[in-house]
């Protein structure tokens, strides 16, 4: 259904503004203060928040992309992002922020409202912060305990609420990482081997230290991530020509996902992600 997460989104907000509970509707289990971004649209007609809700989140793909956004467009995650109007668009715009360490304890801070995006990265930017540059942590921490104090004044009970709710959005076996694509196994086996992965994956990026690999590394593994949360990795591969091999593949993943009904397919898109990442990255230091 086009607009489905925008219309939840959006229906929380309304709620909010009118003092009820957002929790106690379906599809809504995100942190409160994430509802708070689309209260400006929580009074407009359906049509004309979704039309400029779709401007704004193409305003920002190509504002990022530039060139590559003529490429990236047909990307099966970012097709799904502006279809279902997800918050994703805006989320991108402050991982690029993060990514090139851009007021970037704010930036994680926000990020912080969709776990997910950053499960993996998280621990690692804090160390690094804890190492270079330690401001970034005290923002980081401003920015999260004003949004949380924010959604405490409007409902003192909202943590408890969306922590009841959150458990609802478990789907490590239909996740678009390792723990979807091996669903198919006897659970213990697919546990062992899922964790296994995910343990010599991060583990093997952190050593790597490089943001753009710990970011493909983190939607490789993500037991909680969605397809559209791939929309994150467009920042990650420069060279247009990769996407006309990177768009096909998604959409070769999608159908076999609709197949199997899960998204563990789309791992082999952030293989391919992650090969032409680095790449890229071998390409820049040997020319350096």
């Amino acid at each position: 259904m086009p607009f489905f997460d925008f219309t939840n989104l959006t229906q929380a907000a309304r709620v909010i503004l009118a003092g009820g509970d957002p929790y106690a509707y379906p599809d809504v289990y995100y942190p409160l203060p994430l509802y708070f971004i689309f209260i400006p649209f929580a009074g407009l007609p359906a049509p004309v928040a979704q039309i400029l809700w779709t401007i704004i989140e193409l305003v920002i793909l190509v504002a990022l992309l530039r060139q590559r956004a003529i490429g990236v467009i047909l990307f099966m995650p970012v097709v799904l992002t502006l279809l279902m109007g997800q918050i994703v668009m805006p989320m991108l715009g402050l991982f690029a922020l993060l990514r090139k360490n851009k007021a970037s304890g704010f930036a994680l801070g926000v990020l912080a409202l969709k776990p997910q995006l950053v499960l993996f990265i998280a621990p690692w930017q804090m160390w690094q912060w804890w190492r270079k540059d330690r401001r970034q942590i005290f923002w980081f921490a401003i920015t999260l305990g004003a949004l949380a104090l924010a959604a405490f004044a409007v409902q003192p009970d909202w943590l408890t609420r969306w922590l009841a709710v959150s458990g609802s959005r478990a789907r490590a076996h239909l996740s678009p990482s390792v723990w979807g694509l091996f669903a198919f196994l006897p659970p213990l086996i697919w546990i062992a081997l899922a964790s296994a992965l995910t343990l010599g994956i991060v583990a093997w990026a952190w050593r790597k230290n490089n943001f753009d690999i710990i970011a493909i590394a983190n939607f490789l593994v993500n037991p909680i991530s969605i397809s559209y949360d791939l929309t994150m990795l467009t920042l990650t591969v420069k060279q247009l020509r990769a996407w006309f091999i990177l768009v096909p593949l998604s959409w070769l993943c999608f159908a076999i996902n609709a197949w199997r009904l899960n998204e563990g397919a789309f791992v082999f898109t952030t293989l391919a992600i992650l090969i032409f990442a680095l790449r890229e990255q071998r390409a820049a230091r040997g020319a350096s």
